[in-house]
């Protein structure tokens, strides 16, 4: 069963790109998926900080 808190993904991509990306993030001892899922949370992160910094300017 899974949790409701969690999703699956499911996708394709050319394998050229998928082999280049996992050579240059395996290189470091990352995986792909640990690797996808730190970047959207960095993508979150960036967002969530460039929010805050506009609500903090006056008009």
């Amino acid at each position: 069963m899974a949790k409701a808190d969690m999703v699956t993904c499911s996708f394709k991509m050319n394998r050229n790109l998928y082999n280049q990306y996992k050579s240059i993030i395996t290189r470091s001892g990352k995986n792909v998926k640990g690797d996808l899922v730190q970047y959207m949370q960095g993508v979150i992160d960036d967002e969530a900080k460039f929010n805050n910094a506009g609500s903090n300017q006056r008009s």
